[in-house]
């Protein structure tokens, strides 16, 4: 990714997962975000079921997998 691009790293704690919490933290994040920057971008692993989150939330898949993990990119 670009150098001007953040990647983003966070996690929700197992007992809180499918909750909403993901979906909160995440909104909030790409709302503060893109104040400052033309995109985010972050890695995620293509078995982790937070990728269609992250595609909800309008993540793209930018190249081809490496090691079991995709980097997804999401522009303002």
């Amino acid at each position: 990714m670009a150098e001007e691009i953040p990647e983003l790293s966070m996690a929700v704690w197992p007992g809180h997962r499918g909750q909403g919490v993901g979906s909160r933290l995440l909104t909030l994040t790409l709302e503060a975000a893109a104040k400052v920057h033309p995109a985010v971008s972050l890695s995620v692993s293509v078995s982790n079921p937070a990728l269609r989150l992250y595609e909800r939330f309008g993540f793209e898949i930018s190249g081809e997998p490496e090691g079991g993990s995709v980097t997804m990119c999401k522009t303002f």
